[in-house]
């Protein structure tokens, strides 16, 4: 469905009293997309794993070509290995096609 590509990860809602929002915009590369488990695997550019909450629903946007895909989920494991910061982003409520900016 999705081909490797920029990607972007943005805080919608966070869980817990003491949680603020975090307005701050992450730039990912997409490295791949399983249709079965509907997660998605991104490479954390620039930023550390640390700033990524596991409490809280992202929204994803993924653009290709043409056409902006946006989705919401959870970051359901983030971890190192020697592509660099791993996130793996489970997919909630489906794919929406979003206007291209």
């Amino acid at each position: 469905m999705f081909q490797k590509g920029p990607a972007k990860l943005i805080m919608a809602r966070v869980f817990g009293e003491r949680a603020d929002i975090d307005d701050k915009v992450y730039e990912c590369e997409m490295l791949r997309y399983e249709k079965r488990s509907e997660c998605i695997y991104l490479l954390l550019k620039e930023d550390e794993l640390t700033q990524i909450s596991k409490d809280a629903v992202y929204r994803c946007r993924i653009e290709e070509q043409e056409t902006a895909y946006e989705m919401t989920g959870c970051i359901r494991e983030r971890y190192r290995n020697e592509d660099g910061n791993i996130l793996e982003f489970k997919i909630e409520n489906g794919v929406y096609q979003a206007s291209k900016i």
